[in-house]
C-alpha cells in the first residue's frame, strides 16, 4: 500500500519537473495586502507566506493587484513577472557598505539524505538598477539562523557565477537549475549573493539614469518561481546488456525513460523510444505482481483541452506497445495531464521535446494479475 499511497500524494499536490515542489509560495502569488510601497519592516520580518528575511535586510514584494509603485511598473523597474501577477524584488550587491538583502523559506518537509533533488527558480536585473553583478545563489540548512547585521551571510550550498557581470541575458528573467544530492535534514531555503563585495564582479550601467538612491550603488533583482523538488530515477540502458534473468527495475516507484519520446503534435513514438519501452516490458515480466500506470504529457503549446487529448494518446500509444510484445492490458492503466508538468521551461525545440513524454508508475501488489 505505501507505493500506491506515493502515487495518490504525487497526483494530489503542486508539480514541477518531475515531483513535488518543496517551497510554499513559490512564485509569490499568496499575499498578506497588496503591496505599495517598498518594505520598511525590520529585520526578520516576514514579507509574504512562508517567505522572510534571514537578516536585516528588507527584501520588497510586487503584484499586478499594486497600481502604484508596486506593480509591473515599479519603482526599480518594468516587468511582467515570470508567473502569475506576484514576484520577489532584493539587493544582491551595494557597493559602498556591502549591504545585502535575501529571501528565506521553510520548506514543506525536510530533505532526505542522498536523494537527488531538482532546484531551480527565475532571476532578472531590474531595468533601473545602477549595477549587475556575476552572481547569485542559494543556501539550503537545516536551521533558520537570523542574522542581524546587513553584509554579505555565509554558508552558500550553490553559487552560479556567470563569465561577465554584464552580458545578452542579462535584463530578461534567467534560470538557476542544478541537481543537489541531500546532506539530509535541510529544512530553510535561502536565496541571495552570498559573496561579499571583493569577490562579487559589478558591473555599471552608465545609461540608466534612476531617482531612487539606493539604485544608484546598488544591483536590484527579481525573483520568481522557485522549487524544490525530489528527481525520480530514469534509466537508457539497451536491452542488448541485459537477460531476462535480470531484474530492471528493482523496486516499484515512478521512473522517467529519457528517451521515450515523441514528435511535434503526435503521439507517434519516434524509433528511439523502444529500447526503453522493452526494458519496462522485461521489467513487467520480471515482477507478474506488479501492475503500471502510464501518463502521458505534451509541450506547452496548444490549448489545454487539446493537450489533455493528446496526452491520453501518448500514454494509450505506449499501452498498445506493451501489450503488443505480450503484457496483459488488465495490468496496465493509461491517461493524460497535458502541459501541466513540463520538465523544462525553455522554448527551443530540443527543451520541448523533453516535456513530449510519458512517466511510468509501478506499483506492487500483494496478489499476482498475470503472468505476463
Amino acid at each position: 500500500m505505501k507505493y500506491l499511497y506515493f502515487f495518490i500524494s504525487l497526483l494530489s499536490i503542486p508539480l514541477h519537473g518531475t515531483g513535488q515542489n518543496l517551497v510554499p509560495n513559490p512564485g509569490f502569488e499568496e499575499i498578506f495586502q497588496c503591496p505599495q510601497t517598498f518594505n520598511n519592516n525590520i529585520s526578520n520580518k516576514k514579507i509574504a507566506p512562508h517567505w522572510n528575511s534571514p537578516s536585516n535586510g528588507t527584501p520588497d514584494l510586487y503584484n499586478k493587484c499594486s497600481k502604484g509603485e508596486m506593480g509591473t511598473h515599479n519603482l526599480t523597474g518594468v516587468t511582467e513577472p515570470y508567473k502569475g501577477d506576484g514576484f520577489a524584488g532584493l539587493i544582491l550587491w551595494e557597493g559602498n557598505n556591502g549591504f545585502r538583502e535575501y529571501l528565506q523559506v521553510r520548506l514543506l518537509q525536510p530533505l532526505q539524505k542522498g536523494e537527488l533533488y531538482n532546484i531551480s527558480f527565475r532571476y532578472k536585473l531590474a531595468s533601473y538598477s545602477q549595477y549587475s553583478i556575476d552572481r547569485i545563489g542559494f543556501s539550503l540548512q537545516d536551521t533558520n539562523t537570523l542574522y542581524k547585521y546587513s553584509h554579505n551571510i555565509p554558508h552558500a550550498t550553490y553559487e552560479r557565477i556567470k563569465d561577465k557581470a554584464f552580458d545578452p541575458q542579462s535584463g530578461s528573467w534567467e534560470l538557476l537549475e542544478m541537481e543537489y544530492v541531500a546532506k539530509g535534514n535541510e529544512k530553510y531555503l535561502t536565496i541571495g549573493n552570498f559573496s561579499d563585495n571583493k569577490n562579487t564582479k559589478s558591473f555599471s550601467l552608465a545609461n540608466i539614469n534612476t531617482s531612487e538612491p539606493l539604485l544608484k550603488t546598488s544591483a536590484y533583482y527579481y525573483i520568481d518561481e522557485v522549487y524544490i523538488s525530489p528527481k525520480y530515477i530514469s534509466t537508457q540502458k539497451s536491452t542488448d546488456q541485459l537477460s531476462s534473468e535480470m531484474e530492471i527495475i528493482p523496486n516499484p516507484g515512478v521512473y522517467v525513460f529519457q528517451n521515450v519520446q515523441f514528435n511535434y503534435d503526435s503521439h507517434i513514438l519516434l524509433p528511439v523510444s523502444y529500447e526503453d519501452l522493452d526494458i519496462v516490458v522485461l521489467t513487467m515480466e520480471n515482477h507478474p505482481n506488479w501492475t503500471i500506470t502510464i501518463i502521458g504529457y505534451t509541450d506547452s503549446n496548444g490549448s489545454t483541452k487539446y493537450n489533455l487529448d493528446l496526452s491520453a494518446k501518448r500514454a494509450e500509444t505506449v499501452k498498445d506497445y506493451l501489450v503488443s510484445k505480450g503484457i496483459n492490458p488488465k495490468r496496465i492503466q493509461s491517461y493524460g495531464l497535458g502541459k501541466t508538468k513540463p520538465l523544462t521551461f525553455e522554448n527551443d525545440e530540443e527543451s520541448q521535446k523533453k516535456n513530449r513524454r510519458v512517466e511510468f508508475i509501478f506499483i506492487e501488489n500483494k496478489t499476482p494479475k498475470s503472468q505476463n
